[in-house]
């Protein structure tokens, strides 16, 4: 049992500790439990709550099922358990889009809940973090599936005018996982909240690469804890794939924690780089009409692609890199607007508002590669040590049974070079395309020459 990660976790529930990088870390969820059955550990938390007799318990049609368990927990306890089922599963996926958190706002105000209890994975979980900030009342998260590393962070992620955001909310006050649950999930489901951790081992690198070139916020304390999980579910992963019940508390564990690391970070950055964007984009932009793919598993892929590149870049011989060039190639931001908008259609303002946040004149890509050919070895020895290579990647994510193609995710190559293209834009956040952009290594043949050689295609 990983009993090492929980105590990781307990040690920073309900904390809020000073840290040498010049910022307080405050952890707000208080409880994070892996016994609980048909919501008995809900009952225990809400009693700990002072005053608090009601509550609206939320799933999709997928988790209805475990939501019905959960409230008639709560009821024979006498708490007052309404509640809210998005959907029905001939009605497709859920999404957590304005019309989902008008819908669940509205359930909110004409239930009055005392507390939200959200049953289900991510979208339910950021749906209920929105709603539950929004209306200042306590939230209680009962995972269904270690699918994702959301459940304990302090953002979530929606779309918004088509534009896949992360917004600030509270974290949820409690987690309940009942482990036989995440054992009963599909087993994809653990192989996606699996591949969503492997992401650590680029975006460690990614937000390394915003410090030192964008002079961005980096803490060494939940980059530590992101990568604790990572290589827990790394040493676990016989176990995570078998099913087993070891392997369910290890990867629901982990998951929790590298939630914990966004929540001390105030921000995505320490498990969110460039394979996150490329998840973003096909969510954006390429429907799941086939309904196979999962967000870790879309990053698991995207994974390969990012530690492709960063093997690209690392055989680059600084002494080639052109500044004048790299600055020579740089499109007016007029042009780069006009693209976006031909490109992302209605979503397009959003889009362009972050590429506009992030975009460099030719003047000043000229500077920014100078500093870069000059600083390569630095770079590199503080880059390097973060990262594993896509062979290895692609080897963890197969023994798990997670996906390492574009065809198994039912995407095209089209979709895949289309992701490469425009990814980049769609979050101001500074990663390895930007890094390769700065360069003058990330123009049409670099970004098929990457697709190609990361392997997540035939041929």
């Amino acid at each position: 049992m990983p009993h090492a990660l929980i105590r990781l976790i307990d040690d920073w529930l309900g904390r809020e500790r000073s840290c040498a990088c010049g910022r307080t870390h405050a952890v707000t969820t208080r409880v994070a439990r892996f016994d609980d059955r048909a919501g008995s550990a809900v009952v225990e938390f809400l009693r700990s709550l002072n005053g608090v007799m009601s509550a609206l318990v939320v799933a999709d049609a997928r988790t209805a099922r475990v939501a019905d368990a959960v409230a008639s927990t709560l009821s024979s306890a006498g708490v007052r358990a309404g509640g809210h089922v998005f959907g029905s599963r001939a009605s497709g996926s859920l999404v957590a889009d304005e019309r989902s958190v008008a819908t669940l706002d509205s359930a909110v105000r004409d239930a009055r809940p005392q507390c939200l209890v959200g049953v289900g994975s991510g979208t339910i979980n950021d749906l209920c973090k929105t709603i539950a900030s929004a209306h200042a009342v306590p939230y209680v998260c009962c995972p269904t599936a270690a699918s994702m590393n959301g459940y304990t962070s302090t953002v979530a992620s929606l779309k918004r005018s088509g534009l896949k955001v992360t917004d600030p909310v509270r974290a949820p006050d409690a987690v309940m996982v009942d482990l036989d649950v995440i054992r009963r999930a599909p087993a994809m489901m653990a192989a996606a909240g699996v591949a969503d951790l492997l992401s650590k081992f680029v975006t460690a690198a990614d937000w390394t690469l915003a410090r030192m070139i964008e002079g961005g916020y980096h803490c060494d304390v939940p980059a530590n804890m992101a990568a604790r999980a990572t290589d827990a579910v790394v040493d676990g992963l016989d176990a995570i794939g078998e099913g087993s019940a070891e392997g369910a508390h290890t990867v629901s564990a982990a998951l929790i924690l590298s939630g914990l690391s966004m929540a001390v970070a105030g921000s995505s950055a320490p498990a969110s780089g460039a394979e996150h964007l490329i998840s973003h984009y096909w969510d954006m932009c390429v429907p799941d009409a086939a309904g196979v793919r999962l967000h870790g598993t879309q990053v698991g892929v995207g994974t390969l692609i990012s530690a492709t590149l960063y093997e690209i870049l690392r055989e680059v011989d600084p002494a080639t890199i052109d500044p004048a060039a790299a600055a020579g190639i740089v499109s007016p931001i007029d042009t780069i607007e006009a693209d976006l908008g031909d490109h992302f259609g209605d979503a397009a303002p959003a889009v362009i508002e972050q590429a506009r946040r992030k975009y460099r004149t030719p003047v000043q890509v000229h500077a920014r590669a100078a500093v870069i050919k000059d600083r390569w070895p630095a770079i590199w020895a503080t880059v390097a040590p973060a990262l594993k290579s896509s062979a290895e990647i692609r080897e963890l994510l197969r023994r798990v049974g997670a996906p390492t193609t574009l065809d198994e995710l039912h995407l095209a190559f089209d979709d895949g070079l289309n992701a490469l293209r425009w990814s980049r834009h769609i979050r101001a956040r500074y990663t390895v395309f930007d890094f390769a952009s700065d360069i003058g290594l990330f123009g049409a043949d670099r970004r098929l020459a990457l697709l190609r050689r990361s392997g997540v295609i035939a041929g």
